[in-house]
This record gives structure tokens, sequence and C-alpha cells, in this order.
């Protein structure tokens, strides 16, 4: 570009910034001053990627984006091969960036060939790596000898750049690039030094990268070539072409959506303001309602004044004013009747008040002079008197109260309400039984509906379930034999639980707390806590109760329990065998007498209970005694 070679030491402050921080912002706050407009080189050596259609004579794609701008030998530079019909080689710069140009070297150690395969190539933008871009933003016309390095503008929104061509301009297709550098700025970024922000360009498209104009129209709410602009006051939206609504106290509008910052005018609504209130509503946030206008027209939605005359009872403009006191009627020219004590009628068709008679007369023709008839009292005899006065009487016709009190099941002083759910008879004094399933027994006298009590109540004649089960029963009408509680205690007669939460001896607890379950073979005691020994005769279980052995113990067992052992020197039945001589005094089996290691001299046997033969003696009876026995010798000593 003319600009970059008039203005090098302002590209040389950005090249050497990392070294000479100083320096290099000093040259660029000179280039800024003097009006130089400035671009970032996205390139970045180590970091920027590159990909090539294929790779010839080892010219690998990275070689264009790794800083180095050595143009020759060949080995420098990145080539593709040259039996193809296209090559092309994409840079990634890593993001979508706002592009302003390419730079590229060609190698320069052919001269006879020169730049001669470049000719006819294209530059191309995309934001996705496909095989071959559609968007050119520069295509070489191929008609004439092109420079080794060379800069085209390439304006545009991209995050890939790429090199294509698929001319054979005499020696096959191919590319050969040296070094690629690409200039532009950040996103949504233009101007000198990419320091100025794009505006509000329609579909968020990038803006000129030089002067920052959109290339098409703006967002809604903006305008000017930058689309940078604000609608004006009282204006919004596409073009700024939408007239703002009525917001309150005049505040403008939002200037892309047409939204009020704040309430509405009165007499309008929608986050607008531009909807008049709906109809029969008025005024401010259209929250007031409108009066009584003759035949239900709207009022008018700012003010809330009828459009004619009003509804019959009604006045003033606004059709929202009741008649005066004693008046009713179509332009409240009627005068009201004679209502219970002096209150006035309805201003709209003259009856009385909530329709409120003197009590005890009628309201006939809205005028109360008849008196209630028998069995009807209070305000215009609209009630009937309860029927359950004692002794049949009629009730009082100004209020309807019994005078005589009430028949049995009813209260209060009308006698029009039936005992409150659990009593019933006179004044309803009584409490209702347990009636199954939670049933509210009669109110008169106390009968279950069903004719059938809860667990654990008794049924009689006159079916109030109001007694317990017997003691020692429970259950859906008693028939249900308790179990064995502990302490001889009775159990719940609802549900048959013991109250003590333990058993007799011999039966175990359930998980509904009933002791109506036996101890399992091998337990007994209070809730079966005690595990049987084991060792009782013929296999049989103790006793569930007391864990006794119904018929003694195994052999080699002892005490009632059947789980202490025979003592020393006893075994077998009853521990009743004595042991024989076992060796050391070791004690024998308990069960079955053997000693457990080898017998005492002169004994043998495996109980050592065996005296060994004539004229033997000593360990196992092997030994024989001395010659000079005439007679048995002892079995010990031999002697």
């Amino acid at each position: 570009m003319e600009f970059r070679k008039k203005f090098l030491p302002c590209w040389i402050a950005v090249f050497v910034s990392s070294k000479m921080k100083s320096i290099a912002f000093l040259y660029i706050q000179i280039c800024y001053f003097i009006g130089v407009q400035t671009y970032d080189q996205l390139v970045r050596p180590g970091v920027t990627r590159a990909v090539s259609s294929s790779v010839g004579w080892g010219g690998y794609p990275n070689k264009t984006v790794d800083g180095d701008k050595t143009l020759s030998p060949y080995t420098y530079c990145m080539h593709t091969y040259i039996e193809h019909t296209e090559a092309w080689l994409r840079v990634d710069l890593g993001e979508i960036y706002n592009l302003k140009s390419v730079k590229i070297w060609y190698r320069n150690d052919r001269p006879a060939y020169s730049t001669k395969r470049l000719q006819g190539f294209s530059i191309r933008l995309s934001n996705t790596p496909t095989p071959v871009p559609s968007e050119v933003c520069y295509q070489d016309p191929g008609d004439q000898t092109l420079p080794v390095v060379l800069e085209r503008d390439c304006q545009g929104e991209a995050r890939y750049v790429w090199f294509y061509t698929n001319r054979d301009n005499g020696d096959g297709v191919a590319l050969e690039i040296c070094e690629v550098e690409v200039y532009g700025c950040q996103s949504s970024y233009y101007g000198r030094n990419c320091s100025e922000r794009c505006g509000h360009c329609q579909d968020k498209e990038q803006c000129d990268i030089i002067n920052g104009s959109c290339p098409g129209s703006c967002e809604p709410g903006y305008k000017g070539p930058k689309c940078d602009t604000e609608c004006r006051t009282r204006y919004y939206g596409r073009n700024c072409s939408q007239q703002c609504g009525h917001c309150g106290r005049k505040e403008p509008c939002h200037h892309i959506n047409g939204s009020c910052p704040g309430s509405c005018e009165p007499g309008y609504r929608g986050h607008k303001c531009n909807m008049a209130c709906q109809p029969l509503y008025y005024g401010r946030k259209c929250k007031e309602r409108c009066g009584h206008c003759r035949n239900r027209k709207p009022c008018h939605h700012i003010n809330g004044t009828c459009p004619g005359s009003c509804e019959p009872g009604y006045r003033g403009q606004k059709c929202n004013t009741g008649c005066k006191k004693g008046f009713y009627g179509t332009s409240c020219s009627q005068v009201c009747g004679h209502c219970a004590i002096n209150a006035t009628c309805d201003h709209v068709d003259g009856s009385c008040p909530s329709g409120h008679c003197e009590p005890g007369w009628k309201f006939n023709s809205k005028r109360c002079d008849e008196e209630c008839d028998d069995g009807r009292y209070g305000f215009y005899c609209r009630d009937t008197c309860s029927g359950h006065c004692a002794g049949g009487l009629p009730c009082r016709k100004i209020d309807g109260v019994c005078t005589g009190g009430c028949t049995d099941g009813w209260t209060h002083s009308y006698c029009n309400k039936a005992c409150q759910k659990g009593y019933y008879g006179l004044n309803c004094r009584h409490v209702c039984g347990h009636c199954k399933g939670m049933a509210i027994c009669d109110h008169v006298n106390g009968s279950c509906p069903p004719q059938e009590c809860e667990p654990g109540w008794k049924k009689a004649s006159d079916w109030k379930c109001d007694q317990a089960c017997e003691k020692g029963m429970y259950g859906a009408s008693c028939l249900r034999v308790c179990g064995h509680c502990g302490g001889n205690a009775t159990c719940d007669h609802v549900n048959g639980s013991c109250p003590s939460g333990y058993c007799a001896p011999g039966w175990k607890r359930t998980s509904d707390g009933k002791c109506d379950q036996e101890c399992d073979d091998g337990t007994f005691g209070y809730n079966c806590m005690v595990t049987c020994s084991g060792h009782c005769a013929d296999g049989l279980p103790c006793s569930k109760t007391d864990g006794l052995c119904p018929r003694g113990c195994m052999n080699g067992w002892t005490n009632s329990y059947c789980n202490e052992k025979c003592s020393h020197g006893s075994y077998g039945k009853a521990c009743m065998e004595r042991c024989g001589y076992c060796a050391d005094n070791e004690p024998c089996n308990h069960i079955n007498g053997t000693c457990p290691g080898s017998c005492e001299p002169g004994y043998q046997g495996k109980k050592c209970d065996t005296e060994g033969g004539p004229r033997t003696s000593g360990f196992m009876c092997k030994s024989l005694c001395a010659n000079v026995c005439n007679a048995v010798c002892k079995k010990q000593i031999g002697n």
C-alpha cells in the first residue's frame, strides 16, 4: 500500500514494539497525529497455522506464516505439487477479523520465470474451513507480470484467508509463496489504528474498515452511513420511520424498540403506550373503570366522560355518581317508597337495599306493606321457620325464634341447627358413640347410621356404640380374644395390642403390638428374648414358657435348662457315669467319657476304664510284672 511505503517508520515502530516499547509508542503517536491510518498485522509466527492442497519438494505450508521473508532458495517457501488441477493455501487467523489487505512474498530464485506461475490467482475469504471458499476479495487478471512482493486490498469479515489457482501457466498448476501477512482490525473495529468501533450495521455485518460505513441498512433504532446515530426524539425502529406512542411526561421512547421508559399518558397502555385503554377503562395506567354510560357504551379512554346519557340510577358527566337519597331511576326523577328503618331505596330500580323491609312484612311490589304468612318470618318474609320448635308451635314472625325451645337434636334460638358433629339429643348434651368409619351418629337419637361400630365397641339395641368390649375381648363386634399380655394385663379393646409393651412368657410380640403368637421353637421367656440351650433329650425344643427341657438333657448336659456340661469326673446321661483313669488327671469327654489323651499306667481303652491282663502293668498295660511275683502285680508299678 502506498501509505505504508510513505510512512515506513510507523511500521518499524510496530515491529520493534516488543523490545523497545517506549520508542515504538512514540512512533505510533507520531503516526497518529500526522494522519497515517494503520492496521494490525494479524499473522503471528508460531501461532497462526496454514494448510495447503498438496506439498511438493518439501514446501510445507507453515513456511508462509513463520515470519521468515527469505525468498531464496525455494526451500524457504511453500510449494504445492504440480500434478494437480488446482492448488490452494489456507491461512487460519484463529478468529474472525475485519480485513483490509493481504501481502505475499514470492520466491525470487528463478529470474527467468519470475512470478509466472502466480498469474490468474485469487484471494478468497471464509469463516469456515471449506475446501474452496466462494467469497473472492481479489482476482488477478493474469495478463501482466507480478512483482515478487505484492499487497492487494482484500476487505471483508473472515477467519480464513485462501490463495487459490486452477490456471496452468505453462508448467502445471502450482502455488509458490514464501511468506504471508494479513492486515486488518479486530472484529467490529475500523479506522485509524483500528481504534474506532463499527456502528449498528444490519445483521451484524462488518463496517467498511476504512471509513466505518455499513454495507447495507442499519439495525432498528440507528441511522446514518455508519449506523452510529440514534433516531431523533419520538422516532424509533428500522430507518427511524416509526413514531413513538404516548409515553408519560412526554418522555421519548426507546430508539430501537419504541418502548416507553416509564408509564404511559392517561388513556394509553402497552410497553409502547400506543394502544388506547381497553373498553370500559380509562385514565392513568388504564386502571380507572368507566361509569354507567347508557347502553353500556364505552367512556372516553382519557377522561372517562360518557358519550350520551347515563344508565338509570346514575348522574354526572362520567355517570359514576348515584342518585340523591330518596330518588331513583332514569335521570333520578322517581321518588323512593317506604323501606325499613327509613332506609333509602335502590337508586336504580327503587327497591329497598339488600331486600330489607321491616321484619315480619312481605316485600309486595317492593313496598313492604303486608304481614308475613304463618310459617315465614323476617325481612320480606323470605325466611322459613325451622319447624323444630317444641310442641309444634310456629316461630315468631319478626325474627323466627322458637320461644318454647327445640325438639331433640336441634339447637339455636331458631331451632334450625342440628347438633354439632359428635353430639345428639335434647339440647345436644349427649356425646355420640364410636360409629364405624367415623360416621356421624344421628343427631336426634344417637344411633349409628350403618348399624355397625368401630372395632373395640359393643353393639346394643339402640346402636349407639358407646360401650367398650368386655375385658379380654377386642376388635370388630368384640369377637376377638386378647393375646397373652405380660403381667396378666388386658389388651387394648380396639386393636388387641398389649399396653405394657411386652408379652407373657412363651409368647412373642408382633409388629401390631399383639401377643397372640407362641415363641418360635428354640426361644422362650418374655417376648421370646431367651434362646434355648439346644441340649434337650430326643432333640425336643425347650419349654417356650420357662425354657425347661421336657424329657431331661442330652448325654453330657445337666441342670433344668441343660445348659451346663457334666462336672469334672462325670459324663453321659444325667452325668451319672464316672470317668476312667485319664492320664494327668485330665477330664474325660462330658458326653461319651473318652479320654482326650492317654490313660493312667495300668489302664487301657478309649475311656481308660479297663485294667490290664494278669502279670501286666505300666503305660497301656504293656509291661510285664517282675518274675518274683507269684500273684497279680500292682498295675501301676509292676511289683
